[in-house]
């Protein structure tokens, strides 16, 4: 169950979402917040968002002391990688295109840096959660710095994307890129090695694999699989594959055409010409 504390003066259980026929339970109760706070609270995460309901941030507990976790886009660190975005290896990897799809944004740097570097870019997210925060990073984003061209560039979908396929068409329509080139990304989250410890492990990737269990109900393989065949509908140019340095391909019967390596990780390239159907 989710739990959605906030100030109202009764408790009151409704259904706010369905997700592959699973309804969503909410649990409204009164609290000590502050009238522009709400916490929504799953096991075993916590969700903070504004009196609009954006969410803000993410933490493990409301007594905790560990600093809640947020997407920001905004960081001095951040914007000097947005200025220099076309010596990033993800933008090395996508080529030329026109417009990015991003079927799993995730954290949405890398699709950041797809329109730093001057390309439209449709950011898909599945995680109610991360689209949630993306969504709240985009408008911080906003916020600061107007609707710059980075900040027009980007589109976001909150969806499976097998679902989201007549959304992503819409999208292209919306940006005019029909008769331009495309290409796809996919960065599909690398399964948890046990014997990592926790304290190694970057607090981002943490939440990354907690939120991405909820939703990954088939194997990594058959995912895999699944997004890489909702690539190939879209993409025109090339489709992008981060993998980890030692990682398998993506799909283990197609090896690439070219790879862009870094020290922890490559980019598997596949020429969309030269894919067989």
């Amino acid at each position: 169950m989710i739990m959605i504390l906030t100030n109202l003066s009764k408790c009151v259980n409704f259904q706010i979402k369905t997700f592959k026929g699973s309804s969503i339970k909410i649990l409204r109760r009164i609290t000590s917040l502050s009238s522009s706070t709400v916490i929504v609270a799953t096991e075993p995460f916590l969700v903070r968002t504004n009196s609009n309901g954006n969410i803000i941030d993410i933490r493990k507990r409301i007594s905790s002391l560990e600093k809640p976790f947020k997407i920001e886009f905004t960081s001095p660190s951040f914007q000097m990688r947005l200025k220099q975005a076309k010596k990033e290896l993800a933008v090395r990897a996508i080529g030329k295109a026109d417009l990015i799809i991003d079927l799993t944004a995730g954290l949405g740097r890398d699709s950041m840096m797809f329109a730093g570097s001057g390309k439209h870019v449709i950011m898909v997210e599945e995680s109610i959660i991360l689209a949630g925060l993306l969504n709240s990073a985009l408008q911080d984003f906003e916020r600061k710095f107007g609707s710059n061209d980075v900040h027009r560039r980007v589109k976001l979908v909150e969806g499976n994307a097998a679902h989201c396929c007549h959304q992503i068409r819409e999208l292209i329509d919306e940006v005019g890129t029909l008769k331009q080139s495309v290409s796809v990304y996919l960065d599909p989250m690398y399964p948890e090695n046990p014997h990592t410890r926790k304290s190694l492990v970057k607090k981002e990737t943490q939440w990354l694999h907690l939120l991405a269990k909820q939703y990954n109900m088939e194997g990594e393989e058959e995912n895999n699989a699944t997004l890489f065949k909702i690539a190939k509908l879209f993409a025109t140019d090339r489709i992008v594959a981060k993998r980890s340095i030692s990682a398998p391909y993506l799909m283990k019967n197609i090896e690439p055409h070219a790879s862009v390596y870094g020290r922890t990780q490559r980019f598997d390239i596949y020429l969309v010409n030269q894919l067989k159907d």
